[in-house]
């Protein structure tokens, strides 16, 4: 055929045959270019069926458009009827031709399976499976491009000396076993002889061989192969594991997806390129088309490497800027070596209501990245303020202490899903890596797990065999549930504690596990939801008890290592029962499956504070706070904390940092005249609170009260309780104020007894019909105590603040024990009862909690007993 010109193709010269057909280099007339012509063989297609599924699956590969991949220009056929393919032409070898050479360098090994990976993850993306990958159809350009050859081709007739013509399809030395056994493959079987081309790279020879098909078959399904390593020296350990995960013979175990072997090629090849560059070979290179090196691989220059890998590998040797914690005053710096903050991601869909998929995303990358134990990953909080409008990523990145930064969008349409995700150096402003991703809704989960992946390798933060398998752990195969399950996690996230958005968030769960019964993710949230309603008292029940411990069994039966069904259920302990122990341990589990998850490692500070392990709690917050350091409830807890270990000046520094973030926030401004009070004893402080925030008395009756009852400003209790008619003044954890007991309390201190006697017989009459309600309440016993103490009901009164304390002791919740404690000794003051009053006292002030010797010495609670020989020896030992 060579001279003759077939359509407007000039045959010029044969290239090769095989089993498929013949293959010439051809002149296109019309384009003026080199093509490549492959004629196929009619007699290796059957019959007619064969030739439209050869055809169909053609057409399939012709759309593969990637730089790793021989395109399908055109499917022409002759006057007489033979059918050939156009294919672009390049100049080069086959890397059978490479290896017949001899074994090739480590580095060159890697770069061959990076461009190979790369190209069939492109390939699987579109479901199409070459089922004939091996040397003979990996060509290398002169340029050093890998380009895979015959796609598709290979599921109709590719086959070798050793395969009969109709029987299984492939060639046999590059078999998988179910393709051996002639079963249904899929993408993992290319996986499979993508591990037998590398072994025969760095070896020589294949893993699996005989002369014979039915032995090579019994090897291949029945036989290890001899490791790399006892083959030939200074191969990387990783190089092997690689392959030897690629040889798995269930395909289950092998690497699942191409981009999962692309991420662990790449990250060797990187550490490898590293350590050369710090230990350069002396040893010359190999003459060959491409340039070579020496066995270990030190340093490649033909084969081509993306500017991205090249960029890592500087960013694997950069000590990535340390951030500090939120309290810089402190002097207490954290240095990071892999850090990143992911923010908002920007929604390309018209609709607003589609803005939830787009967080949704967002949150789930942060989540993924939580996973990796060697990357800090700022948490959700500290980044959903930065819009994607008018970004300013160096302002970001100091405000976050982080070097990197990724940004994306996603648009949604229809059932396919588009995300572009780019990272930054914040220092440099230089993008270090960038890709979008267009896929079925369906491969929503894939993304987010190649994204992890890849910014895991750009930042050096090596992945665990376990962080690995938990990454690619698919929460569900239902799309619409898991567009449920976003909305409703949506809601979580939403401030105020709301009822409405525990139960809209509950009721859209309920269709999610409706839609897939075995989504543990939406059945340890919906648990979590009936908790907080629990919890916060919007649903006191014990079916809501119930239904949260049920759910978070259920996630758990289903995933027993998912971090979200142990948070579940350590929210149950916690909220549910009040049982810290049970809580931190499942709290610790979930922290081990997510270590950089904030959220996680701060319901661990709370626990450990109800556990009275305030110096834990307190480590345990400012390790979130580092990871997130704008989320103002964890810098709350953090300053409360201190306060209650009675650390005040600290305490004032964080209350202080609070209010420049949080102006508006009323309850930090109470928080910070509290400390103050308990710190210094100043009634001047507390004055000024009263008068700058008297606009607030309706809202915060409780504590306008309290205050006014510290500073002895007890008409003002009385006018205050008289403005503000309400059935009771409360605090969910700490009091019940009964507004009679108010003004009874304020008349006694003013020296009108039998009038303060009056209000407290009132206040009784209230508080014992409420009791059948309150049984398990402190806070109902200790204000049921008080009163009985104002009446003289000496038995009654003991008993009663005692109760309290014995419903909440330091071993059930240290957080709040004091403050019945605290209590109890006002009840022995009101009895005339000092020495016992200074002994409950002394207790307390040896216990983290709301009582300082500065309030002892000023607050009007104590001034009856103020001068008694027992209460000046307790500010002695005190001070």
């Amino acid at each position: 055929m060579i001279g003759q010109t077939i359509s407007h193709y000039e045959i010029l010269e044969k290239l090769g045959e095989g089993g498929m057909g013949v293959v010439y280099r051809a002149r296109d007339t019309r384009l003026q270019r080199d093509v490549a012509l492959k004629f196929i063989h009619f007699d290796r297609v059957d019959d007619e069926v064969d030739m439209q599924r050869f055809l169909r699956e053609a057409r399939a590969a012709s759309s593969l458009d990637h730089v790793n991949i021989c395109s399908i220009h055109s499917i022409e056929n002759m006057e007489d009827g033979q059918t050939f393919i156009v294919m672009p032409f390049y100049n080069g070898f086959s890397l059978k031709e490479r290896m017949a050479e001899g074994p090739l360098p480590v580095a060159e090994v890697l770069d061959v399976a990076r461009q190979t990976a790369a190209g069939l993850q492109k390939a699987h993306e579109k479901e199409i499976v070459h089922r004939d990958l091996k040397p003979d159809n990996l060509l290398l350009t002169n340029d050093g491009q890998l380009k895979i050859i015959d796609f598709g081709l290979a599921k109709v007739s590719a086959q070798s000396a050793l395969t009969k013509h109709g029987s299984t399809l492939g060639t046999m030395p590059y078999m998988s076993p179910e393709q051996a056994q002639g079963g249904d493959v899929d993408h993992r079987t290319d996986i499979w002889s993508l591990g037998i081309v590398m072994y025969e790279m760095l070896t020589g020879i294949r893993p699996f061989t005989s002369e014979y098909e039915s032995a090579l078959i019994y090897s291949i399904l029945n036989e290890d192969p001899a490791p790399v390593t006892s083959l030939r020296s200074g191969v990387p350990l990783e190089l092997e594991s690689i392959i030897t995960k690629c040889l798995e013979k269930n395909p289950a175990e092998r690497y699942q997806h191409a981009d999962e072997l692309l991420v662990d090629v790449r990250k060797t090849a990187k550490r490898l390129e590293v350590s050369s560059s710090a230990s350069p070979s002396s040893a010359k290179g190999r003459n060959h088309r491409i340039t070579g090196e020496d066995a270990n691989g030190a340093n490649r220059s033909g084969m081509l490497r993306r500017p991205f890998v090249r960029v890592a590998a500087l960013v694997a040797v950069l000590v990535i800027i340390g951030g500090y914690f939120f309290f810089p005053e402190r002097g207490v710096a954290v240095e990071i070596e892999a850090s990143i903050a992911v923010l908002p991601f920007e929604s390309l869909n018209t609709d607003p209501d589609d803005h939830y998929f787009a967080a949704g995303i967002h949150e789930d990358i942060i989540i993924q990245l939580s996973r990796i134990a060697a990357l800090q990953v700022i948490g959700r909080s500290s980044v959903s303020g930065y819009a994607p409008e008018g970004r300013n990523i160096q302002q970001i990145s100091t405000a976050l202490g982080v070097r990197t930064i990724l940004e994306g969008s996603v648009r949604r349409i229809g059932e396919r899903v588009r995300v572009s995700v780019s990272l930054t150096d914040a220092v440099t402003n230089r993008t270090l890596w960038a890709e979008s991703y267009d896929r079925n809704l369906t491969d929503v989960f894939a993304i987010q797990t190649e994204i992890a992946r890849e910014i895991a390798w750009a930042l050096a933060a090596n992945l665990t065999v376990q962080e690995e398998q938990q990454m690619t752990l698919l929460p569900t195969e239902v799309t619409d549930a898991y567009e449920h399950y976003l909305r409703a996690r949506a809601l979580f996230n939403e401030p105020g504690m709301l009822e409405e958005n525990y139960r809209r968030a509950k009721d859209l769960l309920d269709q999610a596990i409706e839609l897939d019964p075995a989504f543990a993710h939406a059945i340890a949230l919906r648990s979590r939801a009936y908790s907080n309603l629990y919890w916060f008292g919007f649903e006191d029940s014990p079916e809501a008890l119930a239904n949260s411990l049920r759910d978070a069994e259920e996630a758990l039966a289903l995933s027993p290592r998912l971090p979200e069904a142990h948070v579940a259920m350590g929210y149950h302990h916690y909220y549910g029962h009040r049982d810290y122990e049970k809580a931190l341990d499942h709290f610790n589990i979930a922290w081990r499956g997510q270590p950089n998850n904030s959220d996680i490692i701060s319901a661990v500070g709370f626990v450990e504070r109800r556990l009275g392990r305030f110096e834990d709690a307190i480590k345990s917050l400012e390790h979130a706070i580092s990871l997130d350091p704008l989320n103002l409830n964890l810098v709350y807890a953090h300053a409360q904390s201190q306060m209650l270990v009675r650390q005040y000046e600290q305490a004032a520094a964080g209350y202080e940092k609070l209010l420049s973030h949080a102006p508006d926030v009323h309850t930090i401004h109470i928080m910070r005249t509290l400390n103050c009070y308990l710190w210094k004893g100043e009634a001047e402080t507390v004055q000024a609170f009263l008068q700058d925030f008297d606009h607030l008395k309706s809202d915060f009756m409780g504590d306008w009260i309290r205050f006014e009852y510290l500073i002895g400003d007890f008409e003002g209790m009385i006018a205050s309780v008289d403005e503000n008619p309400q059935d009771f003044y409360d605090n969910r954890i700490f009091y019940i104020l009964e507004p009679s007991y108010v003004k009874g309390l304020a008349y006694e201190h003013m020296g009108q007894k039998d009038r303060a006697r009056g209000f407290y017989r009132s206040s009784l009459e209230v508080m014992e019909n409420l009791m059948p309600d309150h049984e398990s309440d402190a806070r109902y016993h200790s204000a049921l105590g008080k009163i009985y103490a104002g009446l003289g009901m000496r038995e009654q009164a003991i008993a009663s603040g005692e109760k309290a304390v014995a419903l909440v002791p330091p071993h059930v919740d240290a957080f709040t024990s004091t403050v019945y404690l605290e209590e109890l000794a006002a009840i022995y003051v009101m009895l005339d009862m000092p020495e016992e009053a200074v002994g409950v006292l002394r207790e307390a002030l040896a216990k983290p909690g709301y009582l300082s010797v500065a309030m002892l010495q000023n607050a009007s609670a104590w001034s009856a007993i103020r001068d008694t020989p027992e209460f000046l020896n307790l500010i002695a030992s005190a001070n």
